[in-house]
């Protein structure tokens, strides 16, 4: 039996469940309380790009399985962020926030999608068509270097 997948916008009440949705999972790869915490702020949606229809969430069976946000600015865009629930993994729902990323981004007439990346999901990004850049410091962790990557659009 294969689970409904459903993309709408979120809605500004589920931001903090949406919140909590990121830090289960970032926990997804092991990494340990005190880390968590550094990220909370960061991982969480914006409530400018919601309002700007730049936000999407995942339903699967109409239950939150994903997350994804972009912001744009000229022709680029940058992926904010992308969540999938641990118990929803490997199921495609990645996949489908992914290209709703790009597709937004190349309907807002932009040419190319930024990605600031944990070092686990590179190759989910590269599989997608992104091309690792270099290393870049973390906007979380003081100290982190994290691979960012491009997605030419055009």
């Amino acid at each position: 039996m294969s689970a409904t997948i459903e993309l709408r916008p979120p809605a500004l009440v589920e931001l903090p469940q949406i919140a909590e949705l990121c830090l289960r999972s970032k926990a997804y790869w092991g990494y340990d309380l005190d880390f968590l915490e550094q990220c909370r702020e960061i991982l969480r949606l914006d409530e400018n790009l919601v309002a700007a229809g730049l936000s999407q969430v995942a339903l699967v069976d109409d239950r939150l399985g994903g997350v994804v946000e972009i912001s744009v600015e000229h022709h680029r865009a940058e992926l904010e962020l992308i969540f999938v629930h641990p118990d929803w993994m490997k199921r495609g729902i990645g996949n489908r926030l992914y290209d709703w990323a790009a597709h937004e981004a190349r309907t807002r007439r932009c040419t190319e999608m930024h990605i600031l990346s944990d070092p686990n999901a590179r190759g989910f990004y590269e599989s997608k068509g992104a091309r690792f850049q270099l290393m870049a410091a973390s906007d979380a962790i003081a100290g982190r270097m994290l691979p960012r990557l491009v997605h030419h659009l055009a």
